[in-house]
């Protein structure tokens, strides 16, 4: 996402417990010492963390008020990493412009859910890995896996 993101001319800040000195100097991440302090000063918060016990409702309404008004967050993680009541109140009270999320706290998303009925969110299916390279990689293993069925072979993976 990043390196899309970059054709834009974009400053990134970062938070992450792990620092990957590459990353950071191959995309001019300027790494901050506090995830509190991204929220503060980004215009686009991109959540990619696995949802945990430390993670879950990392995002809620203390979270919101220190976004920017003119903020916009973008869940690629998990469902359950964003309050999704706290976040309908942002959204709908103007405290963050808006929200993209391919995830959420109960999948598939409930048709009535609140979210879905906002002008100022987008939502998409989780389907980040579903690239043409990926597609390529797979279409390949499972012709692969049949030619060595049919030779009496044991498949490369196999689905129990």
């Amino acid at each position: 996402m990043i390196r899309k993101a970059s054709s834009f001319d974009m400053n990134f800040v970062a938070f992450d417990l792990v620092r990957d000195e590459e990353f950071i100097n191959k995309y001019n991440v300027r790494m901050l010492k506090d995830f509190k302090e991204v929220l503060k000063e980004a215009d686009f918060i991109s959540l990619h963390v696995p949802l945990t016990n430390e993670t879950r409702n990392m995002i809620g309404t203390e979270e919101f008020k220190l976004m920017k008004k003119t903020a916009y967050i973008i869940n690629c993680a998990r469902g359950g990493v964003i309050d999704e009541a706290a976040l309908f109140d942002a959204l709908t009270t103007g405290e963050i412009a808006g929200a993209a999320l391919d995830v959420f706290a109960s999948e598939p998303p409930s048709v009535d859910n609140p979210l879905l009925t906002l002008e100022n969110v987008i939502v998409a299916p989780h389907m980040g890995a579903y690239t043409e390279e990926s597609m390529a990689e797979i279409s390949e293993v499972c012709a692969e896996n049949v030619i060595r069925v049919l030779k009496g072979q044991e498949p490369l993976y196999r689905v129990i």
